[in-house]
């Protein structure tokens, strides 16, 4: 078993667009990846009971992969995580940025 830490920066947490992106890399995997907090356990290829962990901003979660390839699975769920999680809120302050001059204009 191959497991880590992960602490979620995007303000939102673990979203519906995240937490389907996770779903579809972990459904054609050997391996069973889970998501981990506060005691409580979520299959990461099921869509619903990661949304039902309602992990927030700040949320330090562990990710567990079990099986034949644990190893490959665990590095691609980490890189996949660092872009759905991370550029959800990279992409959520620009799209404030970019809007902000025409609500200020509308008003």
């Amino acid at each position: 078993m191959v497991s880590f830490d992960y602490t979620i920066k995007d303000e939102l947490g673990i979203h519906v667009r995240p937490a389907g992106q996770l779903a579809q890399l972990c459904k054609g995997k050997l391996s069973k990846s889970t998501i981990e907090i506060d005691g409580k356990e979520a299959e990461i290829s099921k869509l619903f009971a990661v949304m039902a962990l309602a992990v927030k901003c700040g949320d330090t979660i562990t990710i567990k992969v079990d099986g034949a390839d644990e190893e490959q699975t665990a590095e691609e769920v980490l890189k996949e995580c660092d872009v759905v999680i991370e550029h959800t809120a990279e992409t959520q302050a620009q799209a404030h940025a970019m809007l902000e001059p025409h609500v200020s204009n509308a008003r």
